[in-house]
């Protein structure tokens, strides 16, 4: 195989392989597991409003959470990575919040005693209503109890409904004097606030979930950053880890430099960066849309341009030229096509996840054209940092 075909012989099986990379987005989904939490407060704080802003799946529309307990429902989709725990029609006399204090407590206590890691809970989102201007002393006590009851498991009190800036940092303020027993304070718009004279826009659920993110217990951060919608940051920096991994491995496959013929040898471990940038973007990619980016990210005859663009300039970092021009691909060539792939990839991504493009644009001249110019921006960006 000439050095012209390289890109395209591995974008043509990757295309041809569609199959196993849908095959291997499920197999991510699935041994991401679930990350489990608990959203409490009162009633008509907004829980809902703020689950279905800040996850890509609108599970409190749904309306047919499993009822737990009397007073907490839980909320789950088949092949979605969140659990979501609601205390439902939470009043704080003190009778209801003993009940619903005991039925959280239960619910995390069994299942640590279940020895299912896949049922741990792993945080609380307690939600005040900061239109309220108040942090009543009983949901103090209730907060306060819910930590110390649940040492292991994080609480972070989420200040909802928060039209005004000033009042919700007053009532931050106030609430961080008390020196409770939280990992912090987020005050939350979860959706614009329209009034007769202004338009407040929805602010606060990246920080919140950026927040939780990095509380979480390693084991489930990959499962949140799919489910969350708020950041699309900590998708792509997570994107960035999954392509840098790759590249790594990429390289160590042409470390002993292969033939141009065996450059197929790279698909698998592309796949799988495929596969997974896929799973944390939680986007709903079936195959002809699969086929459709891959094709709009390196066609044919953009991959032979970049093949030659790539190579030409990889011959000057190689020690023993003649190796390459004999007809071999080296472990830096490898990698950076890996990471032009990642990264271009990741680009497609965030552009459905933002809307800026749908499915009919993929296949467009105007944007084939432009992804081809990302992919070879990119490798050329490898080559100089080599």
């Amino acid at each position: 195989m000439t050095v012209d075909g390289i890109v395209g012989s591995v974008v043509e099986t990757l295309k041809k392989d569609t199959n196993k990379i849908m095959d291997a987005v499920k197999k991510e989904i699935v041994d991401m597991g679930h990350v489990n939490i608990i959203v409490s407060g009162k009633t008509g704080v907004g829980k809902s409003t703020l689950i279905n802003s800040v996850f890509h799946e609108k599970l409190a529309d749904t309306g047919i959470g499993a009822p737990v307990t009397k007073e907490i429902r839980l909320y789950e989709k088949e092949g979605f990575t969140l659990r979501v725990y609601d205390t439902v029609g939470l009043e704080l006399g003190k009778d209801n919040q003993k009940q619903v204090a005991t039925g959280i407590n239960t619910i995390i206590k069994n299942a640590l005693a279940a020895g299912d890691s896949d049922k741990h809970i792993h945080c609380i989102w307690y939600c005040v209503n900061a239109n309220s201007h108040r942090f009543e002393p009983v949901e103090e006590e209730f907060i306060e109890q819910l930590a110390q009851d649940n040492a292991g498991v994080p609480v972070i009190i989420v200040l909802t409904l928060a039209h005004s800036k000033a009042v919700s940092k007053e009532l931050r303020d106030y609430i961080e004097t008390r020196n409770l027993h939280v990992k912090g304070v987020f005050a939350v718009l979860a959706e614009d606030y329209h009034d007769e004279d202004f338009v407040r826009k929805a602010y606060g659920g990246e920080e919140l979930v950026t927040f939780t993110y990095d509380i979480l217990p390693d084991s489930v951060k990959l499962a949140f950053a799919r489910a969350q919608a708020a950041s699309l940051k900590l998708k792509r920096d997570r994107a960035y880890k999954i392509i840098a991994a790759t590249t790594a491995a990429c390289f160590g496959i042409g470390f002993a430099p292969i033939p141009f013929a065996d450059a197929a040898a790279l698909v698998p471990a592309q796949i799988g960066m495929i596969a997974s940038i896929t799973a944390v973007y939680g986007l709903n990619i079936d195959k002809a849309m699969m086929t459709a980016i891959i094709s709009s990210v390196l066609g044919t005859s953009g991959a032979t341009i970049a093949g030659k663009t790539i190579v030409a300039n990889l011959l000057k970092f190689i020690p023993g030229v003649g190796t390459a021009v004999g007809g071999m691909i080296s472990g830096t060539t490898a990698a950076a096509l890996t990471s032009a792939l990642g990264k271009t990839y990741v680009t497609v991504m965030e552009k459905l996840a933002k809307g800026e493009i749908n499915e009919s644009d993929l296949q467009s001249k105007k944007f084939m054209l432009s992804m081809r110019k990302i992919f070879k921006q990119e490798a050329k960006i490898e080559v100089k940092q080599e």
